[in-house]
């Protein structure tokens, strides 16, 4: 199990799979029919319940995100060898096409 998770063997990173898309629906299809409900007289719970389930699975699918981009810092300050030549390729690439793209304008 955790040789899976040692070593990724490709450059881009892939994001584990989370609830919190599917609570958040939930939560706001809750928030939305509590919201149909109060405007017709039935009462507010359902629509505090919902807009509070909203901002808990806000709270914490970023709380999620942050983690994760904190343990992929780590991960990649091991890797910085690999990868520091990539800026300057990537500069010289941008730099020429915008070279072309400044000689298409001026014809």
């Amino acid at each position: 199990m955790s040789e899976q998770h040692a070593a990724p063997k490709h450059p881009y990173h892939l994001v584990d799979p989370s609830p919190w898309p599917l609570v958040g629906a939930i939560a706001a299809g809750l928030m939305a029919t509590g919201g149909v409900l109060y405007m017709h007289g039935h009462g507010w719970t359902l629509l505090i319940i919902g807009a509070l389930l909203v901002l808990g699975t806000m709270f914490v699918w970023w709380r999620d995100v942050v983690r994760e981009a904190y343990a992929h810092i780590e991960f990649s300050a091991h890797r910085r060898d690999t990868f520091s030549d990539a800026p300057s390729a990537g500069s010289a690439v941008e730099f020429a096409a915008q070279g072309v793209d400044i000689r298409a304008v001026k014809r």
